[in-house]
């Protein structure tokens, strides 16, 4: 009666520290708090990280099984990120500082022309992709509107794939060492 009382209360123990261990591992894994910080690339200002751990908060909200850090999809992430703040290329996990928390790395686009749109500066980077919020230095490339056209309030004389494309044909120049100086609508 004895020994089988004792093999009882054992697997109840047993159980207990294998769902304990458990629960442990998952509250590991899990990103119940959110840090941003950049790359290492240099910044000509600061950013403020409030706006982009909102986003990511956001993000893990609509998908809360994703709070979990083996079951993160980072390009689905990024995706929904760069969506919302054009300016952000990639987000990366970069750790788990403590427990429930999770250090996001931020890497900004880098402008390679920029244009002012009514009275607004807007950047386009290499790939196309047209943003206002620059965290570097200005580029050197500022495309100039000589057309005459005269935006009526409102609207814009030129849209965003006409930008992605002079983006990436001032890339491609500069890949192939030329150098741009300036970009001009006839």
């Amino acid at each position: 009666l004895l020994p089988m009382h004792r093999r009882r209360i054992g697997g109840m123990f047993l159980i207990v520290a294998i769902i304990a261990v458990a629960l442990i591992l998952l509250l590991c894994q899990l990103m119940a708090q959110v840090h941003v910080t950049t790359t290492s690339k240099q910044l000509s200002r600061g950013f403020d990280t409030g706006t982009y751990e909102s986003a990511i908060n956001e993000y893990l909200n609509l998908n809360p099984a994703q709070r979990l850090r083996f079951s993160l999809d980072e390009a689905a992430l990024s995706a929904y990120v760069s969506e919302t703040l054009p300016e952000v290329e990639n987000l990366e996990l970069s750790g788990m500082p403590g427990v429930a928390q999770g250090n996001f790395t931020a890497t900004f686009r880098t402008p390679v022309a920029g244009w002012q749109i009514n009275g607004k500066q807007y950047y386009v980077d290499a790939n196309g992709v047209v943003f206002e919020k620059n965290y570097y230095d200005s580029p050197k490339v500022q495309i100039v509107d000589e057309s005459g056209v005269s935006p009526e309030k409102g609207s814009a004389v030129v849209g965003g794939r006409l930008l992605g494309f002079l983006g990436k044909v001032v890339s491609q120049a500069q890949g192939r060492g030329y150098t741009v100086v300036t970009a001009a609508l006839p």
